[in-house]
């Protein structure tokens, strides 16, 4: 699952987290948790 995640934001990095989990089929919350443990993301403003 977390390949699944890390594909789909190094296509598109401005993917809404909502977005992210309907297309990976799990809950936002294992979505975040993948980004920033697995994959070392986190949250910037702009």
């Amino acid at each position: 699952m977390a390949k699944n995640v890390k594909d789909l934001v190094s296509k598109d990095g401005r993917l809404k987290l909502s977005s992210i989990a309907k297309e990976v089929e799990t809950s936002e919350a294992s979505v975040l948790r993948i980004l920033h443990l697995n994959l070392g993301l986190n949250k910037v403003s702009s």
